[in-house]
């Protein structure tokens, strides 16, 4: 089997770079030139560097897009033949009649040498400085570290005259559209990690049944009762009822996404861990393997970090998130009478929406494609 970068390094420098794999930025604010292939990078230097969140650029003339006390950041990977290139910075300016350069000579002279490149500061390295600079800067290296979440407050809800969020939901299957549907609010109720269980509402939309029949959303088993019920409705007149109610009822506390920082730190998560992994495949293991597992660790990770804040937090199998829709969970404290008042009323405002100013989006079945 083929010897990997971190092979090669291992037997060379004695380093071993999968320690290099969660350094994203280690190589962040310095930019590099190629001037020569190193020996056992290879081909492999271009990823080595992207993937440590080093720049590169390809020819000299781009140093003027740079303010010259940026310079000290610049480094050229590789040793040129200096002789030959003071014999070219000769010959730039008077080329003498009849002479044919070679192929290396003739690029030089097309462009800006790499004396000119030294004199303006540029540090040219070899492999071995290179690995040197690498190791400086992994002993310096402090990866970001989130301390203190910023809670903002969660926005108050109430009814629309319009769902607010539009059709944010995967188209459904057209042959869905074309027999009634059930709309309910189910109230869930949730296991809390302190022991205690707390009840949550859903509000959704099924074929027929909600629980325990046939063609049911959800089984006998499942840790539910049914609030509301609503049978043989329109079923774009169900899901538009559907998202209004999700937007008057009040979203958990503890769903993450609502909070823009947590978002973010989703995000970086994931982004971090796709390069990551991406490194440690194509670079340090002989073999690829599935990295899913230590992704759902992480994720794991910054749940358990976020939502500390919040006492106490379902404690729930990772089953539930594709059962029991999390993300539509929400509070309503009233009672299951004044819930069934909110239904009604906010159900009179979505059909008088599709006897008027809606019309047109039955008529021409929009709602296929889930958009207003």
């Amino acid at each position: 089997m083929a010897e990997t970068l971190r092979d090669k390094l291992k037997s060379a420098y004695g380093i071993d770079i999968e320690s290099f794999a969660n350094c994203r930025n280690l190589l962040e604010g310095l930019t590099f030139f190629y001037v020569e292939t190193y020996p056992n990078f290879g081909v492999d230097l271009h990823l080595f560097l992207r993937l440590l969140g080093g720049k590169k650029i390809v020819n000299w003339d781009q140093l003027k897009d740079f303010k010259k006390e940026d310079y000290k950041n610049i480094y050229a990977l590789g040793i040129p033949d200096f002789e030959l290139e003071l014999e070219a910075k000769k010959r730039r300016n008077e080329p003498e009649v009849g002479v044919t350069y070679s192929e290396g000579l003739k690029e030089i002279l097309d462009s800006m040498d790499s004396i000119d490149a030294k004199e303006l500061g540029i540090e040219f390295i070899d492999e071995k400085e290179f690995i040197d600079l690498i190791i400086e800067k992994v002993k310096s290296y402090k990866p970001e570290i989130r301390k203190d979440w910023i809670t903002p407050p969660l926005p108050e809800f109430g009814p629309y005259e319009y769902a607010p969020l539009g059709y944010s939901f995967m188209p459904e299957a057209k042959e869905l559209f074309l027999r009634p549907a059930t709309f309910y609010v189910v109230k869930i109720r949730v296991p809390m990690n302190d022991g205690s269980t707390r009840i949550v509402h859903k509000p959704g939309i099924a074929i027929d049944n909600v629980k325990g029949k046939v063609n049911s959303r959800y089984t006998s088993k499942a840790p539910l009762d049914v609030a509301i019920e609503i049978k043989n409705l329109n079923r774009i007149f169900a899901k538009e009822l559907e998202l209004r109610m999700q937007d008057i009822l009040k979203q958990t506390p503890w769903y993450g996404r609502q909070y823009p920082e947590y978002a973010e730190a989703s995000k970086n998560l994931h982004e971090n861990w796709s390069e990551e992994s991406y490194f440690l495949n194509q670079l340090v293991y002989k073999r690829k393997k599935d990295q899913a597992k230590e992704r759902k660790r992480r994720v794991g990770i910054l749940d358990e970090s976020f939502f500390s804040r919040f006492t106490p937090v379902p404690d729930i199998p990772y089953s539930w998130i594709s059962k029991y829709g999390l993300k539509e969970w929400r509070i309503f404290d009233g009672s299951d009478e004044e819930l069934k008042e909110i239904v009604e009323r906010t159900l009179k405002i979505v059909e008088n929406y599709f006897e008027n100013e809606g019309k047109e989006r039955v008529e021409n079945k929009d709602f296929f494609w889930g958009v207003l």
